[in-house]
């Protein structure tokens, strides 16, 4: 995954299908279905995390009255990165991935930019997430950039 394998013209990316990520016992798979969460590094390349996080510092100076916690779906809803960004192919296969639920019926139920400046803003404690959603079946996956 810490390849970069994808090509770029102003509106689009495409990106060569991987492998995946099974390679062992050991995988972030089989962490993930074990533990409920995985770590799993390298999936989008430099030039695009800088991309992020340039989009990211546009937003802050843009909304300076709105904390980086709170951007939610007011800001999203309107934002062609955040768009390009949630469609990446290599975010969606590695979705795929770990939720064997996923098929050609994925609808996003919540999604937000949650920025963490250093020594500001709340400390967020370890929670399950479903406790403040209302769906049935609970088939969800919540992926994290970092």
């Amino acid at each position: 995954w810490a390849e970069d394998t994808c090509t770029r013209d102003t509106e689009h990316v495409v990106c060569e299908a991987s492998a995946g990520l099974v390679d062992g016992e050991n995988t972030a798979v089989e962490q993930f279905r074990r533990e409920g969460w995985a770590v799993v590094k390298g999936v989008l390349d430099k030039q695009f995390m800088e991309e992020v996080r340039s989009h990211v510092d546009y937003l802050l100076d843009k909304y300076p009255q709105i904390p980086g916690e709170h951007f939610h779906h007011m800001i999203m809803r309107n934002d062609p990165f955040w768009v390009r960004l949630i469609t990446d192919p290599r975010l969606t296969s590695l979705a795929n991935q770990f939720a064997d639920f996923i098929d050609s019926d994925v609808a996003l139920f919540s999604s937000h930019y949650f920025i963490k400046q250093p020594r500001t803003g709340k400390e967020v404690g370890w929670h399950q997430d479903g406790a403040y959603w209302p769906l049935k079946p609970m088939n969800v996956l919540t992926l994290w950039l970092a």
